[in-house]
């Protein structure tokens, strides 16, 4: 029997209580001691074994409402759409890859108009690598390569205000409560692996920002560490002071992070079983034209202070998000089967293993979600052409 350790750490990921288990997640050792010095352990080790005594089989499927970029001229031709946000007026916002204008959509999927263009005076651009819809519906357009962040306060994003650029790296920027903004991201000064922070609205960063630091994530050992840690990648949710934690290599775990007693703590939360790594590493020096054509379309290259690496993607996480009913959902792709097999993850508010449901076509991306609505911004391939579909989640406990 192997057995491995399940913990409950802080941002730090250092153990704050331990049991252990074997290869199928059941608990088989727990000193005595530890039960009578944490009383309060008793329900991690309850909790432990409920998912696999509750867990159920579900049944997903999107409702497609429309789809755009089947056209071959623009607005509705995209060369791969990696930003999209939609606001409280049902609008929709996307950054095509390459362009330095946001396209704006309406709530039926209509072409409004563009916002900015390429340059670097007001209201142009030079890249935009994120967006953000604001709890006052203003939208924020992050521009390092200017070093600016341009905000549009008035509901037709006509006038605006520029502010100076953070010293972050940023990744995603998720709007929480009590006039704060949850960062994946990285300092672009400081030494430290902090990739999850909270800020105010103008991105200060102080000694009590970090939330998460990337060795909770993955082990130092990890040959991948430096390379995950640099490009912070996790995906992430948050509802009424919960935040969810999902890395995109996944391998069948994700964390569930609350803030108590001035201190956020972290719990591992385990998922349907996975039977094999999230990737296998390449041997340095390999090339695109070193590949199979078979090959190609699950190869990543990544390339940074880290080195070069190339890897054959097995699974990957398409995001964690908040859905109706107090659930918690993640989807992930298992890349190495021909077509590839999606699958849908659920947790109750709690962290109480729900079950998966298998998605026998997954999109390739799922951009977005709007809030308070099971409604999913998809991205997929249609004809070698990437098309937006929005649609709806159909969910369901299998008979």
């Amino acid at each position: 029997m192997i057995v491995k350790p399940i913990n409950v750490t802080d941002l730090y990921g250092q153990v704050n209580r331990e049991t252990q288990h074997d290869q199928e997640g059941f608990i088989r050792y727990m000193h005595p001691n530890t039960l009578l010095k944490h009383a309060s352990f008793t329900l991690l080790f309850l909790i432990a074994l409920l998912p696999h005594c509750l867990a159920q089989t579900w049944i997903a499927s999107f409702s497609t409402e429309w789809t755009i970029g089947t056209e071959e001229t623009e607005p509705h031709f995209f060369r791969l759409p990696d930003l999209l946000v939609t606001d409280q007026n049902g609008y929709v916002y996307i950054c095509d890859y390459g362009d330095t204008r946001i396209r704006v959509f309406d709530a039926n999927g209509r072409f409004i108009k563009y916002i900015g263009r390429k340059g670097k005076g007001p209201g142009e651009f030079e890249t935009i690598s994120w967006l953000l819809i604001d709890a006052e519906n203003r939208l924020y357009v992050g521009d390092p390569v200017n070093g600016r962040i341009t905000v549009y306060e008035d509901a037709d994003r006509e006038t605006f205000q520029s502010y100076g650029y953070p010293r972050l790296m940023i990744r995603q920027v998720v709007p929480v409560p009590s006039d704060s903004l949850l960062i994946v991201g990285r300092s672009r000064t400081s030494e430290n692996d902090c990739i999850i922070l909270l800020t105010d609205l103008a991105f200060h960063v102080t000694r009590s920002s970090c939330i998460a630091r990337a060795v909770l994530f993955w082990s130092p050992e990890d040959p991948l560490y430096a390379m995950q840690a640099f490009r912070t990648s996790v995906r992430v949710a948050y509802r009424r002071g919960v935040l969810m934690v999902a890395p995109w290599l996944y391998q069948g775990r994700i964390f569930r992070l609350e803030h108590h007693h001035n201190r956020w703590q972290a719990t591992p939360l385990s998922g349907r079983p996975i039977k094999y790594p999230a990737y296998t590493k390449l041997p340095d020096g390999t090339a695109p034209w070193d590949l199979a054509p078979s090959e190609k379309n699950n190869v990543s290259f990544f390339s940074g202070p880290y080195g070069r690496i190339a890897l054959r993607i097995h699974r990957r996480s398409l995001g964690i998000f908040t859905l109706s009913k107090g659930r918690w959902g993640h989807f992930s792709v298992e890349q190495q089967q021909d077509p590839p097999l999606g699958f849908l993850e659920l947790w109750d508010e709690r962290g109480q293993y729900l079950g998966h449901a298998e998605i026998p076509s997954p999109p390739y991306e799922i951009l977005w979600k709007d809030s308070g609505r099971d409604t999913f911004y998809l991205l997929r391939w249609q004809e070698e052409l990437p098309v937006i579909e929005k649609a709806q989640l159909q969910l369901r406990r299998a008979h």
